[in-house]
């Protein structure tokens, strides 16, 4: 009777372990595609000074995307 209680809790463990392996590697798959979208974030060009930027820094205005960098001639 041991033997099988034994066995039961050897099996269980193992199932346990193997789903909590299984979730640490989906979280880091999750984490690294977070990275790459971030990574690949489109480009635009400032219209003033012309250097290129992520879309999510850029400002958009009437005349197109500005850096609002201080070196950028055009400031807002």
């Amino acid at each position: 009777m041991g033997k099988i209680i034994f066995l039961i809790a050897a099996f269980l463990v193992i199932i346990i372990g193997l789903r909590l392996w299984n979730k640490a590697k989906r979280i880091s798959i999750a984490k690294h595609e977070a990275q790459t979208r971030r990574v690949s974030e489109t480009m635009v060009r400032c219209v003033s000074c012309g250097i290129f930027i992520p879309r999510s820094e850029a400002r958009m205005e009437h005349d197109g995307y500005h850096c609002g960098a201080p070196h950028c001639a055009r400031r807002s």
